[in-house]
């Protein structure tokens, strides 16, 4: 019997700084290897406070980003937003531990949208 893949069309979220969003939209593209969250508050935290709000038509996961395994055209973009963002605490250390962890290789795949 032949598995059937489930798909669904949800939003993603890619953070970013002014420069690199300017290119973005001047380019027409996110490129390859480009990072989307599932959470906006996780695009803020990795990327920046230029979040682009896109749709993607994927299959059901459960891990908290996907990565572009080709380039994506921004007609998928729904909206560029600018966070304000003001940072009262950080633990880069224990940001640094968390990443460095083996726990977090399984949370994310690539997409291919």
């Amino acid at each position: 019997m032949e598995s059937v893949k489930l798909m669904s069309e949800r939003l993603y979220w890619h953070g970013t700084n002014r420069k690199n969003a300017s290119a973005i939209l001047k380019s027409g593209y996110f490129q390859k290897d480009t990072w989307f969250a599932n959470h906006m508050e996780d695009a803020i935290s990795f990327g920046g406070q230029y979040v682009f709000t896109i749709v993607l038509e994927m299959e059901k996961h459960n891990r908290w980003q996907v990565c572009l395994s080709r380039p994506l055209s921004i007609d998928n973009m729904l909206s560029l937003d600018k966070i304000a963002i003001t940072n009262l605490r950080k633990n880069k250390q224990q940001i640094k531990d968390f990443f460095r962890s083996e726990d977090v290789n399984d949370v994310y795949f690539r997409a291919d949208p």
